[in-house]
């Protein structure tokens, strides 16, 4: 049935159709709610669905699996990613991610969506636990891997990111997708021309052009920079103000980068998760608009616990 690491229209498609089914005959099995709310969640991502209408019917369903079993983690799991990508209900996530890891510890994918919740809510050294323990239990699986880089990314440990995307580049060698994270993952090592090699300049990938505004900045080829940059702007600028909010930030335009967090933050874009722990958005952690903007996202509690550990450590 339906898989994340190999999603497509016509899985989600042939998924619902499946689950549908199975609860037309069996209208009290549990893991087939579960399995509905987790497609209708994925409807969004190809449009086929209002967002609002679409959480509402995959919190519907997430709900009646647990009436049916409340000890049927993926239904906490999928409960859980609602609260977290669409209510932005931080403490709801939390409790509702650790319940799912009390009834299955070692469930991978209710592991990796507990290293997100975990990741935003500054919890970097828990995140990176919870990420390799996925791994460790399917050393193979995409999306670990990816949130396993992802928890190095937050941690400032460039090296070890690297060292992740060029595991999954072995692993795919016909299309990992993360050449551009590995171009700007060696950049912050220092190692702009080495990432290049990583980025096709042309593409009209968004990360490709993210991630190509970086390594370029790097390298102060600010011609090249400005042009990817503004080219962001005009085909990215309102589908995703925040990718454009952190090229802004990285290049030392705080009031754009904050224009566009401000556009992303009324969006309910799914990347304002990361806030708090995007290393790319540093440089505006000094302009005291940025507390505002962590206050508004529900986040101000726990930026300053983490900024407190900072603090704390030699």
């Amino acid at each position: 049935v339906y898989k994340r690491q190999v999603r497509t229209l016509e899985g989600l498609e042939s998924a619902l159709n499946a689950y549908q089914e199975s609860i037309a005959l069996d209208a009290d099995f549990a893991p087939a709610w579960t399995g509905l709310s987790r497609v209708l969640r994925g409807q969004v991502e190809y449009e086929l669905a209002d967002l609002q209408e679409a959480m509402k019917a995959s919190r519907h369903a997430a709900m009646r699996a647990l009436e049916l079993d409340s000890e049927l983690a993926e239904a906490w799991q999928s409960l859980a990613r609602i609260q977290f990508s669409y209510d932005w209900d931080w403490s709801s996530a939390d409790a509702s991610a650790r319940t799912a890891l009390k009834y299955e510890p070692n469930n991978a994918p209710v592991l990796r969506l507990a290293t997100s919740v975990a990741l935003t809510l500054g919890e970097m050294e828990r995140a990176l636990d919870l990420a390799q323990r996925a791994v460790d239990l399917d050393p193979l699986d995409y999306l670990g891997l990816i949130n396993l880089a992802f928890a190095h990314w937050a941690l400032g440990q460039p090296l070890e990111e690297q060292r992740v995307y060029q595991r999954l580049m072995d692993l795919y060698p016909n299309g990992s997708g993360v050449e551009p994270f590995l171009a700007a993952a060696l950049a912050r090592q220092g190692k702009p021309e080495e990432g290049l090699q990583y980025l096709d300049l042309d593409s009209e990938d968004m990360w490709h052009r993210s991630m190509s505004t970086m390594v370029l900045h790097s390298l102060g080829r600010r011609e090249e920079e400005q042009q990817k940059l503004q080219n962001m702007i005009d085909d990215y600028g309102q589908v995703w103000p925040s990718g454009v909010a952190m090229a802004h930030a990285w290049h030392g335009d705080t009031d754009k980068a904050f224009e566009y967090l401000d556009i992303a933050f009324k969006q309910k874009s799914s990347y304002m998760t990361n806030l708090i722990y995007n290393p790319w958005l540093a440089p505006l952690y000094d302009d005291p608009r940025w507390e505002v903007v962590v206050d508004k996202m529900g986040l101000l509690e726990y930026w300053t616990k983490l900024q407190a550990r900072h603090e704390a450590k030699p």
